[in-house]
């Protein structure tokens, strides 16, 4: 569990070495080369991973009949101890990228804790028995593999906050905010009295979300000049773009003035939101997708689970205890997540959302990278898990546990198998529709049709194809231009 749980932050980590840091591709503000910073994240990363493992190995101990235990206080100092070092040390170490500390935290601690735990002190448990399957990290959400990392983290954010600076962001992370983030700092900064920064960003929200219009439509890039050109719009957005340039340049102190064009900004953006939104990949189509490659990855693994079950010699306990078996549980948990993300990486669509015409891209419909769709596949591991675990019991309940046993349920007589294979069954089934319905719920609240995923890894889910042009909306005469934007309707 832990090595799952460490796997973005590894692979953000081992990046950093060719990923330029949010300076444009230059050197850091110290003058430091990015091949320097990776160094320099390598340097941090190793001797905290070896503190925590070394402090790890002498405060715990291996407890037959128990497993790996490790006594209060002292199972709070390592991770805690990490996540302070990393957070404090951050600044000095990467100078414009202090979001570092964070993986670097959590990915220390939780190998710290796996390597200097479970792994070091596993063998005393193993016996002099016949071999068997030995789990690393068995002890679920409370296990120190999974709760040192998210401890070590906290402490970083919080260690770096109590220093006074800001979180800067990781490198190679999104630098450009969205056209809603950029309307939600222009009105923290209206709100502030920043009134001459919240017309800037007001205007540049705007312009973005015609820009990301026309690439939504297949129209290439805007003329920087006339953001709204080419566009099904009516003329007013055009006088209110020009207004919302003008004001961003004059600048005001007037803050009603700076609030009707926050509310000008807004319109333009949910104007370029609703015109551009076709573009992207319908619910329906998406859970169709999805279910079509839960198809493809799920019947190869349900026809191997059949194979070990008829294989395996004995009961249902012993299918249940064989290695075999149980590597082919998580084989399937790994080979499906890693389905989705190097197909993706590799043809930008997996098989069931090409099925379906649906493709991800990212913020500016190019090719989606490796790590933006290890980061957006994440938030599918649960699916997967659920389905690992929960058809490969139904498989073994079904072909092993036989009706010998009969449960009496409101007067009537059920074969404990059938019984057993039904509520298995339930649980598949409603483990499976709940996450479901969280991923659905997440990208019907989504301006941009974005499961979380998707939120963390700036991508999209759009179609195939561009969508046929409309024809522009009613009303698309040019009004009388008066002082200060909102001078059209959306004002």
């Amino acid at each position: 569990m832990g090595a799952v749980a460490a796997l973005v932050p590894a692979v953000v980590v081992a990046r950093w070495g060719s990923t330029p840091l949010p300076h444009g591709g230059e050197p850091g503000a110290d003058g430091t080369p990015t091949v320097v910073a990776g160094n320099r994240a390598l340097a941090l990363l190793l001797p905290l991973t070896s503190g925590v493992l070394f402090s790890t190995f002498l405060a715990s101990e291996a407890v037959p009949g128990v497993g790996i235990v490790e006594p209060f206080p002292f199972f709070l100092l390592p991770p805690i101890g990490a996540g302070a070092i990393a957070g404090l040390v951050a600044r000095r170490a990467f100078p414009g990228a202090e979001g570092a500390a964070l993986p670097i935290a959590y990915l220390a601690t939780t190998w710290g804790v796996l390597l200097g735990a479970d792994l070091l002190r596993q063998p005393p448990l193993y016996g002099t028995g016949p071999a068997g399957l030995y789990t690393i990290g068995g002890a679920g959400v409370f296990d120190l593999v999974y709760l040192s990392g998210l401890l070590a983290l906290l402490v970083a954010y919080l260690s770096h906050r109590a220093a006074g600076r800001p979180l800067a962001p990781l490198p190679g992370g999104p630098s450009t905010p969205t056209p809603l983030g950029r309307l939600g700092r222009a009105f923290r900064a209206g709100v502030s009295g920043r009134l001459d920064e919240s017309l800037r960003e007001s205007a540049r929200a705007a312009r973005d979300a015609a820009q990301q219009t026309h690439r939504l439509l297949g129209l290439g890039e805007s003329p920087e000049d006339r953001p709204w050109h080419g566009l099904p719009v009516p003329g007013w957005v055009v006088s209110d773009q020009a207004n919302l340039d003008a004001l961003a340049v004059s600048g005001t102190t007037d803050g009603r003035e700076g609030f009707r064009a926050w509310l000008t900004a807004r319109a333009l953006v949910r104007l370029g939101r609703d015109l551009g939104e076709r573009r992207f990949g319908p619910i329906g189509q998406r859970t169709l997708g999805f279910l079509l490659d839960l198809v493809v990855v799920g019947v190869p693994a349900v026809a191997i689970w059949v194979l070990l079950v008829l294989a395996t010699p004995g009961n249902l306990l012993d299918v249940l205890n064989s290695l075999a078996f149980n590597a082919a549980i998580y084989g399937f948990i790994a080979l499906a997540f890693l389905y989705r993300v190097l197909v993706e990486t590799l043809t930008g669509s997996s098989l069931g959302k090409r099925a379906v015409r649906l493709v991800v891209r990212d913020r500016r419909l190019g090719r989606v990278g490796f790590l933006a769709s290890l980061v957006r596949n994440v938030s599918v591991l649960p699916v997967f898990t659920v389905l690992g675990l929960g058809g490969a019991l139904v498989v073994a309940f079904a072909l092993k546990y036989g009706t010998f046993a009969s449960v009496t349920v409101g007067g009537v007589a059920l074969p404990g198998g059938l019984l057993a294979v039904s509520g298995i069954t339930a649980f598949l089934i409603g483990g499976v529709a709940l996450l479901g319905s969280v991923g659905i719920l997440a990208i019907a609240l989504s301006s941009e049709r974005q499961r979380l995923g998707d939120r963390f890894a700036g991508t999209w889910v759009v179609r195939a194809a561009t969508p046929t042009e409309t024809a522009p909306p009613s009303g698309g005469t040019n009004p009388p231009v008066t002082s200060g934007p909102g001078a059209g309707p959306s004002g």
